[in-house]
């Protein structure tokens, strides 16, 4: 099966797959990616690749060679056994994040693990079918509830950041990306995200509307910050997050 991926994402796999071959032969046993490019999200100038890399015991140096100069192509490294088990169980591990690789629980979390059993793209190994990983919708619904109520309450103790267009696309459908999983036990994409939302709070279309307006926006400073704006995703954060219980 040919899989048709978006050119810089192609160009991404391409470079990685082939220094991962060079750099450490037989070491990358599955391939998949997740994220925008596997929920059909992806923005050519502004989305990430993200993936799932299978690997055993990979060296951090040789990964760091890898990866250098691979700009918005982070992931998470796993085995196999790894992904049939529950990702509350499994241990640190690398990950690659914003160009650096690092070690811990980053991305070990129940929207990877469905978002690979039920969208992931194989670029290399056995399909997501045959992996047997583990996706429990009700860990994941217990997942989003606890991150609603932990990272995603923090913009309400700080909303000064939600002056910027960015920062309400990110938080509003970032919201209602975890209210959709909530309902579902299941994942989608950012603008996915935004049109449950429109259905789901009819009174908070007008800034959800927004937010899918500044889905593919830089960061930049507004010459004049929208405080009216600014109430209006505040207030539809407090009514998403208390939605969680």
């Amino acid at each position: 099966m040919v899989i048709m991926l978006p050119p810089r994402a192609q160009d991404l796999v391409d470079r990685y797959t082939d220094r991962m071959d060079r750099e450490s032969p037989g070491l990358l046993q599955g391939l998949y990616l997740v994220g925008s490019v596997a929920l059909d999200d992806f923005h050519d100038e502004v989305s990430d690749v993200d993936f799932v890399a299978v690997a055993e015991n990979p060296d951090p140096e040789s990964l760091r060679k890898v990866h250098e100069g691979l700009e918005k192509f982070d992931g998470l490294y796993v085995t196999f056994e790894d992904l049939r088990t529950s990702p509350s169980k499994v241990p640190p591990g690398h990950f690659q994040l914003e160009g650096e690789l690092k070690t811990g629980d980053e991305g070990r979390s129940p929207v990877e693990w469905i978002t690979l059993a039920n969208y992931g793209v194989t670029i290399r190994g056995p399909r997501p079918a045959e992996l047997d990983v583990h996706a429990d919708p009700e860990e994941l619904r217990e997942w989003v509830r606890g991150n609603a109520n932990s990272y995603w309450r923090q913009w309400l103790d700080d909303p000064s950041d939600l002056i910027y267009d960015a920062a309400i696309a990110w938080t509003v459908l970032g919201i209602s990306r975890l209210h959709y999983s909530l309902v579902t036990g299941d994942i989608t994409s950012k603008s996915g995200a935004g049109h449950h939302a429109i259905k789901a709070f009819p009174e908070h279309r007008a800034v959800i509307e927004e937010a899918l307006r500044h889905r593919t926006s830089p960061i930049a400073r507004p010459e004049h910050p929208d405080l009216d704006r600014q109430a209006a995703a505040v207030a539809y954060l407090e009514e998403a997050i208390a939605s969680f219980g």
